[in-house]
């Protein structure tokens, strides 16, 4: 029998996991095993039951004509569960839901032709679904048949090259000009997260980087701070995980600006009355001691960025794209600023990251004025 976490038993093949979610798991009568987590208990045991019944009724279904609904259960959870990273699961997962089990899900997986594999994408196009997004779905889809090839369960890979994706034209992220930061640093005085804003501006960090800070992380002696781990967010709490690349595990140096926020931090984070122990070392927390989710993030940030007159789609994401933009217009070198990303390669820094404003426009037009 199974328990939750007070010892209580709860049920065959139901387990609950430390974060307070349920565990269910059970093996089908050809040996291929179940398994999913919920949040409810009355929901894992409704699964349950339905799961052993359908199994039970259907038992001439094995791993020879499984569906590509119970593929990508099984490749997502048993042939990848311990490798994947929690985010990376996460976008796989969507992706599938979306844009790939509307199309096929219900299909054998060795009935699925190239005709199925385009659907998808042109679904996904239908949608409004971006490129890049694009790219990674037939990326999903290539993954998920190449495995079922290497266990022989398919002969070919239906995702051939006729089966393409539509070309759009890259939509540029918004980045702040010099201007509006100025109205940014003035309007955002005094709101909510206004400390992690400016830091960002000033140090480039993605969110995730930001969240995962910790006192330990600072070297005040060099001025710098050292990134190793990056957060994100299962059910209610927040868990750290290494950074995603090599590239990514870098030093940042610190500006006086940055370095003043840390220091103001500090002295707010020892004042306060209500202290979450399990982030306690961490540097950005909230008046309760807690780390604050994306969500909340963003919609702090556009309302300073509606006070400016920006009506764009805005992240806090495109601060770190501001970032990048105020380094190049300094004159920084694309190699340092790469390093300072935690970019692998210089393209993603120049391509993606720096962007050229029509204030920088007009300023390097009069430097040739007078050639013309």
């Amino acid at each position: 029998m199974g328990k939750d976490l007070k010892g209580k038993e709860i049920g065959t093949g139901i387990t609950q996991t430390k974060k307070g979610s349920y565990l269910v798991q059970f093996v089908g009568v050809n040996g291929y095993r179940y398994r999913k987590t919920f949040k409810r208990i009355s929901d894992a045991r409704a699964w349950l039951e339905d799961s052993k019944y359908e199994d039970k009724h259907n038992k001439s279904t094995n791993i020879s004509n499984i569906t590509m609904d119970k593929w990508f259960e099984y490749w997502i959870n048993d042939l990848n569960g311990q490798r994947l990273r929690y985010n990376t699961k996460k976008s796989y997962q969507g992706r599938y839901d979306n844009r790939i089990k509307p199309v096929m899900g219900k299909l054998q997986l060795k009935d699925v032709k190239p005709i199925h594999c385009q659907q998808v994408l042109n679904l996904a196009d239908s949608k409004g679904d971006s490129s890049g997004s694009m790219v990674k779905i037939r990326s999903l889809m290539t993954m998920l048949f190449t495995s079922a090839i290497e266990n022989q369960l398919i002969t070919y890979n239906p995702v051939v090259k006729s089966v393409k994706s539509a070309k759009k034209v890259p939509k540029e992220r918004r980045v702040l000009t010099q201007e509006e930061q100025k109205q940014f640093t003035e309007v955002g005085k005094d709101t909510a997260h206004y400390d992690e804003y400016m830091f960002i501006l000033t140090t480039g960090l993605r969110i995730g980087e930001l969240t995962s800070l910790k006192w330990s992380d600072i070297d005040w002696k060099n001025n710098a701070i050292n990134i190793r781990t990056t957060a994100y967010k299962v059910d209610d709490e927040f868990e750290d995980n290494p950074t995603k690349t090599r590239a990514s595990r870098r030093t940042v140096p610190l500006t006086n600006k940055a370095r003043e926020i840390l220091i103001n931090k500090k002295k707010e984070n020892d004042e306060l009355k209500i202290v979450n122990v399990q982030y306690y070392d961490n540097v950005f927390i909230n008046c309760n001691g807690n780390l604050t989710t994306n969500q909340v993030y963003n919609k702090c940030l556009k309302k300073i960025i509606k006070k400016i007159g920006i009506v764009d789609a805005f992240s806090v994401h495109n601060l770190r794209h501001t970032f990048a933009t105020r380094c190049i217009e300094a004159g920084m070198k694309p190699k340092t600023l790469q390093k300072i990303l935690g970019h692998e390669n210089i393209a993603t820094t120049m391509d993606l990251y720096v962007h050229v404003t029509n204030d920088e426009l007009m300023e390097e037009i009069r430097l040739i004025e007078g050639v013309i």
